[in-house]
């Protein structure tokens, strides 16, 4: 059959797992690594598809680049769609599965190049072949004089079939025959309990010593998959990633930089640190005021474990750090006429960032040419780059940004800024190919919280507070809770009321002392109590009744740094600005939840 004459098929191909793969996460480049590796998988399965003559259809990478390469940001997506001019399908299907099992090899033979003397090599075979997941599935495009469908195009057709194939196909698993681990019982993975550690259990301290310096701890006992997701960025020397202790140092370090007398005590804090180093011999690089474990106690013994103390040696050196950091906070490294100056302790909070764009399932699904499906595809890789551009302005880190999906952690004081630069550049940059009648919007859930959380736990609040948010859809919603215990926030504002902007100015009033906490919580409370009475019906009643109440609020929590005149107005501001009489008791709600997520960022973000 020459080329000429063979049809069109449309392939789909699914790699995976995903969320598991993933979730099981201890450290942010566990964490990274495992939306990585999906991306470079799905990139080497695009680039072997393209090689056999087949044209992506999703993802579609950045002209720039004739193919997937590793330049691309980390962007790739879990599924390839493309068309392709092939007698056998099944072929394809076979070299585009060997292409991305080649490339998770790979990654899993350079890790165990470095860890072979210390696996058990059987059990560590038995986890590497196991972990992929390969579907595919193919369907003949019609020309348009066979098709019989009026109302739908040839291409739409065969991607609904495709689409229908595959959700029948992943229900139907790949059950593989259970290989147990030695019948005298093996340590289950601290990371993933559904496999044995692949360490041996006898280790030297030589060997304890040099896993550490790897970034495994002492303690860990981590199957194969941790151990590659752990140590692959070893394959990439360039690539550095922030724990989120450096997010949660970031507005203080911000501090730092505008305080001369603070910055100089925090530098011979540290520089005390790098003497009492050398004099135990241990060489470190040269550390400078920036190096955010060693201003928190709790990460201190994080930072020496990772250069390679252990054991008693370890725990002394953790001491003596920790007796320098009560020094400096106890404001020995500063004074001012010879009194101490305390500096403040940083906070200990981050924000752990989720976005997913709205009703994407029915903008595909109104798609009716292969040539408008690759612009579509086209703009959201365009979004992705410009969402990973965005994350780095404010100071962030990118865990994944495919397609309309962001996965990100920022510092406290910049994940509003973040949050809205997102929703914005999303709206204008899909605008250019809409293909439903619903504007295209977004939906962002925040998660406060604080760097010791474990990770699996902060990326489910992260994705609670998004779900929270598609709720509404386009709307953002904040979590957070403290970790010393109290009530949890759970508040979602749509982006029509622009609540980044809002939030902002509610800071500005917080900074200036026009509200106090007291005020915020009233409000609530004030919504709270008309919500639940028989006012709810009369909304003419409550345009009236709202904005009384919310002035008596004002004076009756009026702060002393305010006169009864600046407090009138600035109430006459708010109720001017935020309750137009539209909606009354919802735009009560709104505002008060944006003070009270005033107060709480303020609180926690370290003095920004």
């Amino acid at each position: 059959m020459s080329e000429e004459s063979q049809k069109q098929t449309l392939m789909l191909f699914s790699i995976g797992p995903v969320q598991e793969f993933i979730a099981q996460a201890r450290r942010t480049r566990d964490l990274w690594f495992g939306s990585f590796l999906l991306s470079e998988l799905s990139k080497a399965g695009a680039k072997k598809f393209q090689e056999l003559g087949g044209t992506l259809i999703f993802p579609v990478f950045n002209e720039s680049s004739a193919e997937p390469n590793d330049a691309e940001p980390n962007n790739a997506p879990n599924k390839i769609l493309g068309e392709i001019s092939h007698e056998q399908p099944s072929s394809v299907a076979r070299q585009v599965k060997k292409a991305i099992y080649d490339k998770w090899k790979e990654y899993a033979d350079f890790v165990r190049e470095i860890v072979d003397p210390y696996i058990q090599i059987g059990t560590w075979n038995r986890q590497v072949d196991d972990l992929l997941e390969f579907y595919a599935v193919w369907t003949e495009i019609e020309t348009q004089e066979q098709s019989t469908n009026a109302s739908a195009s040839p291409y739409h057709t065969a991607l609904q079939e495709v689409e229908g194939l595959m959700a029948a196909r992943k229900t139907l698993r790949d059950f593989k025959q259970n290989e147990p681990g030695a019948l005298f019982g093996e340590p289950k993975s601290s990371l993933d309990g559904g496999r044995e550690s692949v360490f041996q259990k006898q280790k030297t301290p030589q060997q304890v010593a040099q896993l550490a310096k790897w970034g495994i701890g002492e303690h860990e006992s981590l199957d194969a998959i941790s151990v590659i997701k752990r140590l692959s960025l070893h394959k990439h020397p360039n690539k550095t990633f922030p724990s989120v202790c450096d997010k949660a140092f970031a507005p203080y370090q911000n501090m730092l930089e505008q305080n001369e007398q603070m910055k100089q005590a925090a530098t011979q804090y540290v520089k005390d640190v790098e003497t009492y180093l050398e004099n135990m011999n241990l060489t470190v690089a040269p550390l400078d005021w920036s190096e955010a474990s060693l201003f928190y106690e709790r990460r201190i013994e994080d930072y020496l474990e990772q250069r390679g103390l252990v054991g008693t040696t370890r725990t002394e050196a953790k001491n003596n750090i920790t007796q320098l950091l009560e020094k400096y906070f106890k404001g020995e490294y500063s004074k001012h006429h010879g009194q101490p100056v305390k500096p403040p302790a940083p906070s200990p909070y981050y924000a752990f960032l989720m976005a997913d764009g709205d009703k994407m399932g029915s903008q595909l699904r109104n798609i009716q040419h292969v040539e408008s499906h690759i612009a579509f595809s086209k703009t959201l890789s365009t979004f992705a780059s410009k969402a990973s551009e965005i994350i780095s302005e404010c100071k962030g880190t990118l865990i994944y940004g495919g397609g309309d999906d962001v996965m990100a952690y920022v510092p406290v004081h910049l994940c509003l800024e973040a949050a809205g630069k997102l929703q914005k550049e999303f709206v204008s940059t899909m605008n250019a190919h809409q293909y439903s009648e619903a504007p295209p919007s977004i939906s962002i859930g925040i998660a406060i919280v604080h760097m010791l959380e474990p990770l699996e736990e902060v990326r489910s609040m992260a994705r609670q507070a998004e779900q929270y948010a598609k709720q509404e859809r386009n709307s953002l919603a904040i979590h957070f809770q403290k970790r010393a215990g109290g009530d949890t926030m759970n508040i979602s504002v749509s982006f029509q009321m622009d609540p980044v902007a809002s939030i902002q100015e509610m800071t500005t009033w917080l900074k200036q002392s026009y509200f106090t906490s007291g005020f915020a919580y009233g409000l609530r409370e004030l919504y709270q109590t008309y919500e639940q009475s028989s006012f709810k019906k009369q909304p003419a009643i409550l345009d009236e009744l709202i904005p009384l109440e919310i002035r008596r609020l004002a004076f009756k929590k009026k702060t002393e740094a305010k006169t009864e005149q600046e407090t009138k107005e600035w109430v006459d501001q708010l109720i001017a600005k935020y309750i137009p009489k539209k909606n009354t008791l919802e735009e009560l709600h709104t505002i008060a939840e944006c003070m009270i997520i005033a107060l709480q960022l303020e609180e926690v973000s370290g003095h920004a």
